[in-house]
């Protein structure tokens, strides 16, 4: 039976690297304790290997290409959902007779529903594969657009609302994941950077796509007697779409989670041959349900309030985001108001402002690119190691600065629409570098931890965007518009300083922290493993 290894000597744990690799890409244990465990089980099990085409990171270039443009592409689907749900929003609250605030936590919930599913999903996908949990959620997301599209009342499409986004979560939580397990090195950074660039893009396009729908198309409902209801067809347009796209899903998307291949080949060739003793590495070494809950659940917790740099960067990140959702959230109010007598601003003319969403996202990944990966990690990566991630945000929080306050002072009627545009540019040029360099900054830092560090900035950046996008009309009506743009940009301003004290005292602080030195220990016994070999 060549598919199965009979046996794995303690030697060829030491000796050879790629089998440190391979255990750690096929158990659900990290380091020696995985290793000892297979050693000991060596002689009463046959463990099985992954064949060439077994493997992700042996793919074919087009089988790894279309599960990218997969997953992607349900990204893209949900991070267009809040958007072009806000453009049908003043008309849904005069076709339910609901008031403006509580329209306002149906738009917003679906954001705050993002926060939590990371802490859970990344712990299941591991156990449990990414390919079930990608069809379960998105069966479920497609079919919510209907009790939305249909309720009668705001309670309900609230409900829907947050039960969708929870669903939805798992497109901007796996995805990384997959695109990790398939790809390596400089081609994992330029698929992880366009996935990261592909949720502001789309919340930028949605609305254009969704502009005039609830203008052009009418549906009414039983015991309806006031409304339009145009803006359920922009929910009924959208779950078409994602039912096309799950036909692409169904197609493309394959098991990536190694360790949950191994485990149903194991299964697979038990049933056919009838000996119980094969095994996949994984099956030895899984972790009890308590073990996984507390890794996935409670780690992320822990590191956000003891680690530093990840309270830091949640405090940076989560303001970023406040702003991203403060953008989404406002746009329509700012421009209709400012604009609409003397430049005949529409709701639908309004959407096609969010564009500037697109324009800003596609500057900073080109900036990103250029500065970052071209060129300033290149040349501080020895100097600086770790904090050379931090280039581009240390930049782009200035940047990201200076949009706001010229966004601020440049919301008044004499001033013409296209320069606060300019100024949502700037910002969201700023906001993805700061963004994508942080996930690296926190990945690197943190290394086996990094899933639980970046669950903490999920959970931060998006429960903080979902309370912003409540308040943000309260804010700017309340404060009036420029007092309350100047007061987010002041907080910026002082929020930029973060990258800048990361790059100077990083290093000082990771050599305090247990889990960025259990990292460190790692990285120092893979080395000194291959210096002895050679």
């Amino acid at each position: 039976m060549s598919q199965i290894s009979t046996s794995i000597s303690k030697s060829q744990l030491s000796e050879e690297d790629k089998h440190e690799v391979q255990f750690s890409r096929t158990s659900t244990l990290v380091g020696s304790a995985c290793n000892d465990v297979l050693h000991r089980s060596s002689e009463k099990h046959k463990l099985v290997e992954a064949d060439e085409d077994e493997d992700p990171m042996k793919w074919n270039k087009a089988k790894k290409l279309k599960v990218v443009i997969a997953v992607v592409g349900f990204s893209i689907l949900t991070s267009g959902a809040t958007p072009a749900f806000s453009i049908g929003l003043s008309q849904m609250t005069e076709d339910l007779d609901t008031t403006t605030e509580l329209s306002t936590v149906a738009e917003a919930i679906f954001v705050c529903a993002f926060a939590l599913p990371p802490m859970v999903l990344a712990g299941l996908s591991e156990q449990y594969g990414r390919s079930k949990i990608y069809c379960v959620s998105y069966l479920l997301y497609v079919l919510l657009h209907l009790p939305i599209a249909f309720c009668t009342g705001i309670t309900g499409v609230i409900l829907g609302r947050l039960c969708q986004g929870l669903a939805a979560s798992v497109g901007s939580t796996l995805t990384a994941g997959s695109i990790a397990d398939m790809y390596d090195g400089y081609e994992r950074g330029i698929y992880l950077s366009l996935f990261a660039a592909s949720n502001p893009f789309a919340a930028g396009v949605a609305p254009i796509c969704y502009s005039y729908v609830p203008e052009m198309y009418r549906l009414g409902m039983p015991g309806q007697h006031h409304g339009a209801g145009g803006w359920r067809w922009i929910q009924l347009i959208e779950m078409a779409a994602a039912g096309a796209w799950g036909v692409v899903m169904a197609c493309w998307v394959k098991e990536t989670r190694l360790n949950v291949i191994l485990q149903n080949k194991a299964q697979r060739l038990r049933l056919q041959t009838g000996d119980l003793s094969i095994k996949a590495p994984s099956e030895l070494c899984r972790v009890s349900k308590r073990q996984m809950f507390r890794g996935s659940a409670l780690l992320p917790l822990k590191l956000l309030c003891t680690e530093s740099a990840v309270l830091a960067f949640s405090l940076f990140i989560g303001y970023a985001y406040a702003i991203y959702y403060a953008l989404q959230g406002s746009i329509e109010h700012v421009f209709s108001t400012l604009y609409e007598a003397e430049y005949d601003m529409s709701n639908a003319r309004v959407a096609f402002v969010f564009a500037t969403l697109c324009v800003g996202t596609t500057i900073g990944w080109v900036f990103n690119y250029c500065f970052q990966e071209r060129w300033f990690y290149t040349r501080f990566r020895h100097k600086h190691s770790v904090e050379a991630r931090l280039g581009s945000s240390m930049v782009a929080g200035v940047v990201f600065s200076a949009g706001s306050f010229v966004y601020a002072f440049t919301t008044y009627e004499f001033v013409h629409w296209t320069v606060p545009c300019l100024a949502i540019v700037v910002i969201m040029a700023g906001i993805f570098p700061i963004y994508y360099s942080s996930m690296n900054y926190i990945s690197d830092c943190y290394g086996a931890n990094a899933s639980s560090a970046l669950a903490a900035l999920a959970l931060v950046r998006n429960l903080v965007g979902g309370v912003v996008m409540l308040v943000i009309r309260k804010w700017l009506d309340g404060m009036g518009f420029q007092w309350c743009l100047l007061m987010v940009a002041v907080m910026g301003t002082f929020l930029s300083i973060i990258p800048i004290a990361l790059f100077v005292y990083g290093g000082r602080l990771r050599s305090r922290s247990r889990y960025c030195l259990e990292e460190q220990e790692d990285d120092i016994k893979k080395v000194s493993m291959k210096t002895s070999h050679v």
